[in-house]
């Protein structure tokens, strides 16, 4: 692949991201209501899906934040939503940085 196709392709990635965040964006408003299971899998598998592309696209920082993201999220099916809510909103705050 040369190098004008890997920037359209990774052009691409970032116009998606900001799709990405607006799906955060609207978990984070529900996230004080305690969202339901469904909701945190989804957002889960999203941080997930960003852990891994961020990395193969070049965006390090992104890939960390959504990791921490996810294992975070992980935390709330354990039942502990009380003590995770404060770093869950932290890091959502971050993937916005």
């Amino acid at each position: 692949m040369d190098t004008k196709q890997w920037q359209l392709l990774k052009n691409d990635y970032v116009r998606r991201l900001r799709g990405y965040l607006a799906e955060f964006t609207l978990f984070e408003q529900e996230f004080l209501q305690r969202p339901a299971s469904e909701q945190l899998k989804n957002i889960e598998s999203l941080a997930h899906r960003l852990a891994g592309s961020g990395a193969a696209y070049g965006f390090t920082e992104l890939s960390v934040k959504a990791k921490t993201l996810e294992l975070l999220l992980q935390g709330l099916h354990n039942d502990v939503y009380a003590q995770s809510y404060p770093a869950v909103h932290e890091s959502l705050s971050e993937c916005y940085a």
